[in-house]
């Protein structure tokens, strides 16, 4: 038993504005030494060992998993990080709350053709 961290980004992101953020993760999962356990299998017998993070095929689809960092050797929970977002399932009728209280008190210019400002 473990804990899942899943990503449920809003329909509201720009796939462009996503591809670029992905990138710089990219960037920051090597520079941070996160790991992953692979399987791996030599003359018939199967090894796990800690190799960098790096994007790659997995099951959930194409992207980068962490399970740990390589400077003190510790794992924790996994988080999968998708080259890809999904089709939203529904059409969001909300905003950013973050950014709605802070266009409402006029700290920030809320014109975004992704947000909707309510």
């Amino acid at each position: 038993m473990g804990v899942y961290i899943t990503l449920v980004a809003s329909n509201k992101v720009d796939p462009t504005q996503w591809e670029k953020a992905y990138e710089e993760t990219l960037i920051l999962a090597d520079k941070m030494g996160l790991i992953e356990i692979r399987e791996f299998e030599k003359f018939g017998q199967k090894y796990f060992a800690a190799t960098s993070s790096a994007e790659r095929e997995h099951p959930s689809g194409i992207g980068w998993l962490a399970e740990g960092d390589a400077i003190f050797m510790a794992t924790a929970e996994d988080f999968f990080l998708p080259r890809k977002i999904g089709t939203p399932k529904q059409e969001e009728n909300y905003c950013d709350p973050l950014m709605y209280v802070l266009a409402q008190n006029g700290i920030v210019d809320f014109k975004n053709q992704y947000v909707k400002n309510v």
